[in-house]
């Protein structure tokens, strides 16, 4: 009965812990101990790069995660500071009372020297709108441009109340009862008459930030109700905290807009809201959270952890990644405990040294039963029934012992039996009855029944077959290996200690021993454990790395977790691979073919649960047991995959450089250095790391690794106008960071530039150079000439071209004019000269040029078509169309290519149509099937091709028409000396319609230069 009174009040012991503040188990605590500048924190931010910043009592903090840097008076801020602000050029204003305005920038507390009445101290809070900084100083509106310039707007009304509008560029504005609406326009503060507001508002506190996007808060200190003004419907409404389950004794202490966010802090609890006041969540209740001060901000982090500013208690965090360690009252018991032995069944055992006392684990979880050995060390326990086999060592009782657990009876495992002993060194002898004779054991292991295989700390490996009257000891060699794995796919042991490895045969007791020599071929330094799967692979743990060799194809892996290996446990249990130690727990899994996935890492956020594991075992019932020194955790495999899907995928962890200019690093990024640099900062932002930091870096490819603790790295020597790869990746005492891949470039002096070194190379062979360059002239005199004589050809026979289109359509023109005059239409002839010295101008200066853009061949063709009209007296519509992705300012095409065609399909298509009947023309340009490939087609509804060789055959005139001759010749001559492709096809729509389409293809395009 007392034994049993003392397991009740064990179990009550070791639970009182788990039960109090179940909320808090879950929360990092920041305080002064840490760094913090006081333990009263006002607000909190994160700035771009990642840093936390924290404002106090006694100064700004900048958190990094493992250090504080305090920006305070010393630096020239003010004592009374509230928050802090951060622009798009990266500058933090402070928001605080005093005398003048100040940010902080690359670790720097610079100031704004700016002219208002210092006859009292002012508070000051930033407003950034758009990226732009403003802030209200006297009756002025000031904003700071990005060169630290200040720019006043006088506000049109005294004793203003400025703060910012729910819409971009514009502010907000109390004067009296009334609400103006403000927007700064020729620099200067415009503002109109928006609404009169009801006396509740024009007495609340309005913080100058805070509005949603319809309107704005207020509030009174200590009250339990909102004011919500909306500044589009000028309606106003009273938001009483209680809707969002709230006390009536709650009263409010601080509300403010986060992101697209509302967040209001009363006394009892956190409340989040949309932008439209609707509740999100109820947050931290200090009802949860023992000693608790009062919470005075929060933030959440890019990472999605939370973060509370407290009164009294610094800052907390509460990490946005799954927490699997939580402790299990019911094995509480097994905290500082180590794990002696397993059964298939399920039940484990664990050893206490500090209590002297052996555990007997359920597979559910509970404890069965405890003994308590005063005077013992246990090794290891084997069961085999009502019986355990335990291993004692460095004890009273020092040797191999069966335990019978009802009567609880301790006797020798050799006790009544006959005992022969062999050794490697001598031949086998009779003992006799000696019981102490197995004496200083690290294992126990059954390899059959009644067969056991143990190493020893004298050395050696003990074989002691066990019968009901005797007791036969063997043992072989007298290597100390402390360390036996049974590997069920080959019937073999490994044995290893960290120097060497060896595979034991128990059948024949032979071994096959790997030294340190060759394992340090294979980047094996130190072995601290090895497990075997059943995919025939072993796995070895080193401090660095984890080695995979497979027993049957000879393949090896070598495997990085990213995580500190020094002091870690690895199990193996079915097809899944488990690490615990400092840095917290992970795991992989081992596929069918026998690889390894990368390893999932459930953190011990800053050491929060534990400072010391004591032991990992995996059951047969796939429940996972953590001994630690804090506590004892539990948790299921199941629970375990399922955690995994909560994981943040967001980075918890940045590299910082801090020259030319703080910077936030990622892989690939570019620095761009000046000459005069010779040092690169790093820093490593990290909430969940914990110790001392070790930056471990490489410049180049060929140096080695170097390894700095400050985060400086030297690089006077690296030669300037070369991009150079530096690599990084950074250790604390629990974590490894993933390797950061980027480059530096240092800007050279004008005579390292590569322009320069090209001149001196031309200086030195300046000779060789111009015998060279001799050649050159006079070959390229060669050929300039034949160019020029090439160019001179295709200009005549151009221009000759050119000639014959200009005469005929003057030809046409003057002829449609003399027709005008001759039925006394003086006002149409006169305006048909006018608009043909018009074009004929535009047609002498194309004429000139090989080449016009298309906008200016557009231009002339609606000169050429509109003239047409007046000459046939609008018996013709036409329409012109360019397609979108057709740069016609852009794209260059052959000079006069296109009129010809057109006066064909006039002259020849719509001139003939019967009376009654309008004529159409349309023009499309679009793009072909490349942006090198221009197509042109001009389509009528005329009478034909066909029909119109019958009617000029008929004509007694016999009129010749040169458009195709023309267009053809100008096709044939860019083809042959300007290697433009140029296609002409000419298609008769199919009756009942009427007309003729002319499709021009243009590739090889010329474009503006």
């Amino acid at each position: 009965m007392s034994r049993l009174l003392s397991y009740i009040l064990l179990l009550l012991l070791y639970s009182i812990p788990a039960c109090l503040g179940q909320d808090s188990s879950r929360m990092i605590r920041l305080t002064m101990a840490e760094g913090l500048p006081s333990n009263n924190v006002y607000s909190l931010l994160q700035d771009r790069n990642g840093y936390l910043w924290v404002t106090t009592d006694n100064g700004i903090a900048k958190y990094n995660g493992y250090t504080f840097r305090t920006f305070n008076a010393a630096d020239g801020l003010p004592l009374e500071m509230f928050g802090i602000f951060e622009d798009a050029q990266r500058r933090l204003w402070v928001d605080y009372y005093g005398y003048t305005l100040g940010y902080i920038k690359d670790n720097k507390v610079k100031f704004i020297d700016y002219e208002f009445a210092k006859d009292a101290i002012k508070g000051f809070r930033t407003m950034v709108r758009n990226g732009r900084v403003f802030f209200l100083a006297d009756d002025d509106l000031v904003e700071i441009d990005s060169n630290d310039k200040p720019i006043a707007y006088p506000v049109p009304s005294p004793r203003p109340r400025i703060f910012i509008h729910p819409e971009p560029d514009k502010f907000l504005n109390i004067y009296g009862n009334r609400l103006f609406e403000c927007r700064i326009a020729d620099g200067q503060l415009a503002c109109k008459f928006l609404c009169t507001l009801p006396e509740v508002m024009v007495n609340a506190q309005i913080i100058q930030r805070n509005v949603t996007d319809s309107g704005f808060l207020g509030y009174a200190p200590g009250a339990s109700f909102l004011h919500f003004y909306n500044i589009y419907t000028c309606t106003y409404e009273h938001i009483d905290l209680t809707r969002y389950g709230a006390k009536e004794s709650e009263g409010i202490l601080l509300f403010y807009r986060l992101d697209d966010r509302v967040c209001v802090i009363t006394n009892e609890a956190l409340y989040l809201l949309d932008l439209n006041l609707r509740l999100i969540e109820r947050k931290i209740d200090h009802n949860t959270i023992q000693n608790l001060s009062q919470v005075s901000f929060f933030i959440t982090d890019g990472s999605a952890n939370e973060w509370y500013a407290t009164t009294a208690d610094g800052v907390l965090m509460r990490p946005s990644t799954p927490i699997l360690f939580r402790g299990n009252k019911h094995i509480a018991a097994l905290t500082k405990s180590v794990n002696v032995g397993n059964t298939t069944s399920g039940n484990s055992y664990w050893w206490s040294s500090k209590q002297k006392t052996l555990y007997a684990v359920s597979p559910d979880l509970s404890i069965r039963f405890f003994t308590s050995f005063p005077n013992a060390d246990v090794q290891a326990v084997r069961e085999h029934g009502d019986e355990l086999y335990i291993a004692f060592t460095q004890s009273v009782f020092n040797g191999v012992y069966t335990y019978n657990v009802p009567q609880r009876k301790l006797d020798f495992f050799t006790a009544g039996r006959y005992i022969s002993y062999t050794s490697h060194e001598e031949e086998k002898k009779q003992v006799g009855y000696d019981d102490h004779f197995l004496t200083s054991i690290f294992n126990l292991n059954e390899y059959r029944p009644g067969i056991f295989f143990s190493s020893s700390r004298g050395g050696g490996i003990f074989k002691i077959t066990r019968s009901n009257d005797s007791a036969h000891i063997q043992r072989f060699f007298s290597d100390r290996y402390p360390n036996m794995v049974f590997d069920s796919f080959n019937n073999k042991y490994w044995l290893y200690n960290k120097e060497r490895l060896a595979l034991f045969d128990p059948e024949t007791g032979k071994q096959a021993i790997m030294p340190i020599e060759q394992l340090k071929r294979l980047n094996i330094s130190s072995i601290s454990q090895l497990q075997v799967d059943k995919h025939n692979n072993i796995y070895i743990l080193t401090d660095k790395l984890i080695f995979q060799f497979n027993l049957r194809s000879f393949k090896l892996r070598y495997l990085h977790p990213n995580v500190d290996l020094t002091n870690v446990l690895m199990r193996i249990q079915g097809n899944m691979v488990f690490l615990a130690g400092n840095f917290g727990l992970g795991y992989a899994t081992i596929s069918d073919d026998g690889m390894l996935s990368p390893f999932t890492i459930f953190r011990n956020i800053r050491r929060h649960y534990y400072n010391r594991i004591y032991d990992l075992m995996v059951n047969s019932q796939n429940n996972i047991i953590i001994t630690t020194d804090q506590a004892a955790y539990s948790l299921s495999v199941s629970e375990l995959l399922a955690a995994k899907a909560q994981l943040n995928a967001k980075q918890d962890s940045r590299l910082v450089v801090s020259s030319p200019e703080q910077k936030s690093i990622q892989s690939g990024d570019t620095i761009h250095l000046q000459q005069e640099t010779e040092m690169l900062n790093f820093d490593l932002i990290n909430f969940y790391g914990s110790g001392r930091r070790q930056f471990i870096y490489k410049i180049g490819d060929k140096n080695e690794w170097q390894t700095t603790e400050a985060g400086e790295v030297y690089i006077g020597e690296v030669p300037a106008g070369r991009m150079y790869k530096i690599q990084c990746y950074v250790h604390d005492d629990i974590l490894k960071s993933k390797t950061y891949t980027f480059y530096i470039y240092r800007s050279p002096y004008w005579y390292q530039t590569s322009t320069w070194r090209i001149v001196f190379w031309i200086a030195g062979a300046l000779l060789f150079a111009t015998l060279v360059l001799g050649i050159v002239l006079l070959t390229r005199n060669i050929v300039a000439r034949s160019n020029e004589k090439r160019r001179l050809l295709t200009d005549l026979e151009l221009r000759a071209i050119h000639a014959q289109i200009n005469p005929h359509f003057i030809f046409n023109t003057l002829g449609s004019a003399m027709y005008f005059i001759s039925k006394k239409k003086m006002d149409d002839a006169y305006l048909h000269v006018n608009k043909f010295s018009r074009l004929l101008r535009s047609y002498l200066q194309a004429s000139r040029n090989r080449y016009v853009t298309l906008s200016e061949e557009l231009e002339m063709l609606k000169n050429y078509i509109e003239l047409q009209q007046i000459r046939f007296e609008n018996k013709f519509g036409y329409e012109i169309n360019v397609e979108n992705k057709v740069a016609a300012d852009a794209i260059q095409i052959p000079s006069l290519l296109l009129q010809p065609l057109v006066e064909n399909a006039i002259n020849h298509g719509l001139f003939h149509l019967p009376e009654g009947k309008k004529g159409s023309l349309q023009i499309r340009f679009y793009q072909g099937s490349s942006s090198d490939e221009l197509i042109c087609t001009i389509e009528d509804n005329g009478v034909g091709r066909r029909k119109s060789r019958e009617i000029r055959r008929s004509s007694d005139a016999q009129y010749e028409s040169y458009g195709t001759k023309l267009t053809q010749e100008l096709i044939n001559i860019f083809k042959k000396y300007e290697k433009m492709n140029i296609y002409l096809e000419y298609i008769d729509k199919p009756e009942p319609e009427s007309g003729t389409i002319v499709k021009l293809t243009i590739r090889n395009l010329k474009y503006v230069a």
